[in-house]
């Protein structure tokens, strides 16, 4: 939707500066899915926002088309979880 980026700035507390909160919860539920089976729902969620936060400040004018094929860019993204706590 054309409406992705139409807003010129996140909620405070907000993970993102150019998804909408809809596409970024769909992005994250995308993720926990992928990951949960292997670490459990909550660690799970708390590493895929951790690592979309990272290919956010990465790629900042990158809208979520683009984020989702740098999320399935699995060697950075293993890099990344890495650097997750």
């Amino acid at each position: 939707p054309a409406s992705e980026n139409s807003s010129p700035a996140a909620a405070p507390g907000s993970v993102t500066k150019t998804l909408s909160k809809e596409s970024e919860l769909e992005i994250l539920a995308s993720c926990v899915d992928n990951a949960k089976a292997t670490l459990g729902d909550a660690k799970a969620y708390a590493l895929c926002k951790c690592v979309l936060g990272q290919v956010q400040e990465k790629y900042p004018d990158a809208d979520s088309a683009a984020l989702i094929t740098y999320l399935n860019d699995t060697t950075e993204v293993a890099a990344m979880a890495r650097e997750c706590k």
